[in-house]
């Protein structure tokens, strides 16, 4: 007998998703399997964004899935699983930093710098060469970094970033418009010509 109410709302899922959920609550195995396989390997990449190690990456990727296992029958539906993944994977890569002494350091510029272009986005690209751009990015104070990276790299939504980091979607807005606006200081980015930036939305 299932004993945990009803979702009451889906958020961000689709309804894929949002079944697969019902599946993990009723403790279906094979739910988790699948949920494993899909998410793993953007799992993998993005803890090696985080903490910079490969093997590291694959550890903090099987912990963050023994933790989801266990924490599965919380987890109501309000944001897309990768995001709730990936909420529990950056806090499992923040006490595995604390923990290691050896990788203490990296605190201190948590998220580490970016190896890959922040984003998609054609007004990013057209006339910049991602040398300039990504050492722009990688000099943004870290809270606004962490928010380029999740806008453009995880490609979140603003409220699934509001989610990860349990901060207001006004403070996230905030931190995202301030770090455009570094960023086109910096390496002349072009406005939109609709006037809005790239990580805003409709």
């Amino acid at each position: 007998m299932n004993l945990l109410p009803p979702l009451r709302h889906q958020g961000m899922m689709d309804k894929s998703e949002a079944n697969a959920l019902t599946r993990l609550h009723a403790g279906d195995a094979h739910a988790f399997t699948r949920l494993m396989l899909d998410h793993a390997d953007r799992l993998v990449r993005a803890a090696f964004m985080l903490c910079g190690d490969e093997a590291l990456a694959h550890d903090l990727t099987q912990e963050t899935f023994c933790r989801a296992l266990a924490a599965a029958h919380e987890f109501r539906g309000d944001s897309r699983l990768y995001t709730w993944l990936y909420g529990i994977l950056r806090r499992v890569c923040l006490e595995r930093l604390r923990r290691d002494r050896r990788r203490s350091h990296l605190l201190q510029t948590y998220p580490p710098t970016l190896p890959v272009p922040p984003g998609p986005e054609e007004t990013w690209r057209s006339d910049h060469g991602n040398a300039g751009l990504l050492k722009a990015v990688n000099e943004l104070p870290v809270a606004q970094r962490e928010i380029v990276r999740l806008r453009f790299v995880e490609e979140m939504k603003l409220a699934e970033i509001a989610t990860v980091l349990n901060i207001p979607k006004g403070t996230v807005k905030s931190r995202l418009h301030n770090a455009l606006a570094a960023l086109r200081t910096r390496v002349s980015l072009a406005k939109p010509a609709h006037g809005e930036d790239p990580g805003e939305e409709s």
